[in-house]
């Protein structure tokens, strides 16, 4: 099979054009069609493929067409069986930690702008989701291009974050909030680049999310000044494409050029997703 990329809405990201007779074969791809779906991971910040109706050991297989699997390291949310998938799963009957549910209607799954493992010395190199559930209304993700995000700013700030510092760590980020079996003492604060390169293209990309606890040898009111300036900066509309989720699809993030962020759904309805994870490497700093 042959497949074809185009753009999503925006320019953010892609979609892979697969006729449904093909969509079963993506585990299974062509050299010529694998290398075409390894150009579009690393040319754009998220890409969209309709319909793959994959399970798990072909989702796990599309994975490695990708780079190797690797395993989060929050094992209460490893799929039984699979440990290179992840369930990330809201029903009716799931209730955070220490949190009074409300009613029905009561918005749950809400996740802030983030990149994946920024509270690791090596963050993920991307995630493929797979949707298996979808709320009626609600549950969209939307992934923010921080390539763009860079390519915006000031020429006077582009120069001022080289060599800049944001600090991470698990406790007292946004995670924290989450109901997971978390070792605490096993994540130590981390610092990543604000200005890192992408692999493969090289671009420079500004790696700054909420997750980010401060900008390190800073000032604190310095610090939370500039956070909440790029952070602004980073969520305009024009770097954003938001999906709407249907059964089958199959999103694939580049981690190192997109935040992403979860909208959530009213507790009645179910939102089920599985997700593996591309190993990742340290963040390359951007030179001046």
């Amino acid at each position: 099979m042959t497949i074809g990329i185009s753009s999503l809405p925006g320019g953010v990201g892609a979609v892979v054009d697969v006729d449904d007779g093909d969509a079963l074969l993506l585990q299974d791809l062509p050299p010529a069609d694998a290398e075409a779906l390894r150009t579009a991971f690393a040319n754009h910040s998220v890409t969209l493929i309709r319909g793959a109706s994959l399970d798990p050991a072909s989702h796990l297989a599309i994975t490695r067409t990708l780079g190797e699997p690797d395993i989060h390291p929050v094992e209460s949310i490893r799929l039984p069986g699979q440990p290179e998938i992840i369930e990330i799963a809201h029903t009716p009957e799931t209730i955070a930690e220490g949190s009074t549910p409300g009613g029905p209607d009561e918005i749950v799954g809400l996740l802030d702008w983030h990149a994946d493992l920024m509270y690791t010395p090596s963050p993920s190199r991307g995630a493929l989701l797979r949707a298996l559930e979808v709320p009626k209304e609600g549950g969209e993700t939307a992934f923010l291009d921080t390539t763009l995000a860079y390519e915006a700013l000031e020429e006077s700030t582009k120069r001022r974050l080289v060599g800049q510092q944001a600090v991470y760590r698990l406790r007292g980020n946004l995670f924290r909030a989450r109901s997971r079996s978390v070792d605490d003492d096993q994540f130590s604060e981390v610092c990543h680049p604000i200005l890192h390169l992408v692999p493969e293209t090289q671009k420079i990309a500004l790696s700054i999310s909420p997750a980010a606890i401060r900008i390190d040898g800073v000032g604190e009111a310095e610090s939370e000044r500039l956070l909440s300036e790029l952070h602004q900066h980073s969520v305009q509309e024009r770097f954003i494409y938001v999906h709407r989720w249907q059964v089958g699809d199959l999103i694939i993030l580049n981690n190192k050029r997109t935040l992403h962020s979860a909208f959530g759904h009213k507790r009645k309805y179910t939102r089920l997703l599985h997700r593996t994870t591309l190993k990742g490497s340290p963040l390359e700093p951007a030179a001046a």
